[in-house]
This record gives C-alpha cells, structure tokens and sequence, in this order.
C-alpha cells in the first residue's frame, strides 16, 4: 500500500512537471490578464503587468514580470518593480509557496497630503 501510494504521488508531481514544463511555460504571458485580475483584486489596486516570460530549468521553473505597477486611486504609479522573478520547485508547490522571489529596482511612492495623511504605495496610513 505505501509503495502505490508513493507510486501515486510521483506520477501526480510527474503531470504537474509536464503541464508547467510544456503547458504553462510556453503559454504564460497569456495569463497576463487574468494574473493582473486577481493581483489586482488582492492588493486592492490596480495592477499591470507589462510582461511575462517563464523559463524551464530542470525541475524548478521561473516566472519573469517586467514593468509591474500598482496604480493609487488617482491612477498613478504608488509601486514601481522593474523585474520580479519568481521560481517554484515541487517542494514549494506542496507549500502553497515559492522556492525563490527576486525583486529589482522597487520604486515606491511615499506622499504626505496637506490634511497630513501618510501614503505609501498608494494606500493611506491610519491616524496615529
């Protein structure tokens, strides 16, 4: 029984190696839409992601985002990321998180109004 189990649970990390290496990877920037959708709906900003690319290096893939913004209310940059290079491995997977997560070059916009509220990448700061 355990070893049809371990049997199971290397042939279900096999297809999701083969649908990341030969389904995903090739096709990742045509999920620019829908990733700037939900990235969007959980910052609670807008979000644009000015491209994608992936590449596959034996077990551990990588996601490349260029030219990501996350706009204020007033549709302006708050945060600025020139590159975000994110890799997973089987490992993280299992996680529900990243083996690796390289940001470069991060901008952010930090503002204080005339009525003194602190903003910060487009979200205001409680009053102290």
């Amino acid at each position: 029984m355990g070893v049809a189990t371990g049997g199971r649970g290397l042939a279900f990390f096999g297809l999701i190696s083969l649908a990341l290496h030969f389904v995903i990877v090739p096709r990742i920037d045509d999920l620019r839409p829908w990733l700037e959708a939900q990235a969007s709906r959980t910052v609670g900003a807008v979000v644009h992601i000015g491209s994608i690319s992936a590449q596959s290096n034996g077990l551990i893939p990588s996601v490349e985002l260029r030219g990501v913004q996350v706009l204020d209310a007033e549709g302006q940059p708050a945060l600025e990321l020139s590159s975000v290079i994110a890799a997973v491995s089987p490992r993280s997977l299992v996680a529900g998180g990243l083996e690796q997560l390289y940001i470069d070059s991060p901008v952010l916009d930090v503002q204080r109004k005339a009525d003194g509220t602190i903003w910060i990448g487009g979200f205001a700061l409680p009053p102290s």
